[in-house]
Formats: C-alpha cells, sequence, structure tokens
C-alpha cells in the first residue's frame, strides 16, 4: 500500500493554477519534491494536509481518502517550515501539550533527539533560532508514531552539520522503520544525498516523478553517462542550456 496518493490536484489563484499534481510516497522510502519558489511544491502540501482547500482531485493516506475540513490522522506527521506556535512557552511545556493529543507519544525518541539536536527543554521558543525552531518541530514530528512525515523545507536555514543529522534521523525513519517522507526542497544536494525518489514540479505541473536512479537515466548522455540531479535541475530551469522533457 502506498503512504500518500495525491490524484488529479488542482487549485486556481489569480496568478498561479496547480494543474492536475499526481504522485505516490511509498513506505519505506523518502520522496525528493523539487521545485524551485513559486512552482507550487507549499500549495501542494498544503492541501494534502488540509491547510488549502483543493479545486478538484483526491489525497489518500494508508488508502483513505483526506475529506475536506477533515483532521489529519495520528501517522501523519508535518513541519512547515517558518510555522510559529506557542512562542513564549518553553519546549518542554509545549512538547507536554503535544503528547496529550497523541496516544502514541515516543517519549524516548523524543529525548534523543533533543540530545541529537542540543535543544534545551528550558528555552523558550521566541529564543531560538530559525534553524533551531526547525529542528524542534521535527523532533515533535518525528515523536507521536507517525508513519507518513510530510515536510515542507526542512532543512532551511540549517548549517551543514545539522542538514546531515537531519538526513540520518529521516533515512534511518523510511529505511528501518517502515515510514514514509515527503520531503519539499530546492537544496538540490540534499536530495541526492538521501531521497528514493524524485518528484520534480515546475510551473505548477508535475514535470516527472520516478525512482531517483530512473529519474536520473533518463537524462542519460548519449555516451551512457548520467549527469548530477543538480545539472538536470538547472539546465531544466533554464539556467544553462542542455536537453529538456
Amino acid at each position: 500500500m502506498n503512504a500518500l496518493e495525491v490524484c488529479g490536484l488542482n487549485k486556481k489563484y489569480p496568478a498561479f493554477s496547480l494543474e492536475n499534481v499526481s504522485f505516490c510516497v511509498k513506505r519505506g522510502r523518502i520522496a525528493g519534491f523539487l521545485g524551485r519558489n513559486g512552482a507550487g511544491k507549499s500549495t501542494t502540501m498544503k492541501a494534502i494536509a488540509g491547510l488549502v482547500c483543493a479545486d478538484s482531485g483526491s489525497v489518500r493516506i494508508f488508502g483513505e481518502e483526506r475529506q475536506a475540513g477533515g483532521g489529519l490522522p495520528a501517522s501523519v506527521g508535518v513541519l512547515f517550515g517558518g510555522a510559529e506556535f506557542y512562542s513564549r512557552r518553553r519546549l518542554g511545556s509545549v512538547a507536554s501539550v503535544f503528547a496529550r493529543f497523541y496516544p502514541q507519544w515516543n517519549e524516548d525518541r523524543y529525548r534523543r533527539l533533543l540530545g541529537q539536536f542540543s535543544l534545551d527543554e528550558r528555552k523558550r521558543v521566541c529564543e531560538l533560532s530559525n534553524g533551531m525552531k526547525v529542528k524542534f518541530q521535527l523532533a515533535l514530528a518525528c515523536s507521536h508514531g507517525a508513519e507518513l512525515l510530510v515536510l515542507d523545507e526542512p532543512t532551511s536555514g540549517l548549517d551543514p552539520v545539522s542538514r546531515a543529522e537531519v538526513h540520518s534521523i529521516l533515512r534511518a525513519f523510511a529505511h528501518e522503520e517502515g515510514g514514509a517522507v515527503l520531503y519539499s526542497t530546492q537544496i538540490v544536494a540534499d536530495l541526492e544525498k538521501c531521497a528514493d525518489d524524485v518528484i520534480y514540479i515546475r510551473g505548477g505541473r508535475i514535470v516527472r516523478a520516478d525512482e531517483k536512479g530512473a529519474f536520473l537515466r533518463a537524462y542519460a548522455q548519449s555516451d551512457g553517462t548520467m549527469p548530477a540531479l543538480e545539472e538536470i535541475f538547472l539546465k531544466e530551469e533554464g539556467v544553462c542550456e542542455g536537453f529538456a522533457l
């Protein structure tokens, strides 16, 4: 069973349209959602989370169609960059409130992630840097029994070491625990390191969604050489000359 199925999603705004967006995310895999700013990544992910009401199309989570206006099941953890909550509360207090809503809350995992991310529960949310806020949100999302993580720019504002820590956690979550991850980013190097599948969106439309190796092979040179994912992205976005689908 797929963890997530997005089928024919459409959303029209005055200056932008999401058009027939379809893809799936499988258990045990990390799907990298690639696209430049304004391509439609965040709109798609907010539609999955129910923060945006799509004009048409459907979202199925573990085989169950998501109902408009309904809350996300506890099996889904979400992280949207820049989210603010309980800014004056201490981290320990926020986590205590969070844990009450999730019967599968894993205190051991939460404590382990706090240590790994060097987070001090005595600090207030407003005292954290943007990067530390992302780490705290990820610690919460990974600790309430989620089987699917929907992460919008989770490494935004993080230094290279912290990004590597996040990648390690995501790989363990997917490859060792059988979870599924939808991970949006415009940092192509991140997907080179941790994505199993690549979903590429441009101008509100999916250009290609495939296993990473197959995605790269689609752009293979005449001599069989496969370009790097970043080279493909830059060429597709018209930054340099080259092939295009």
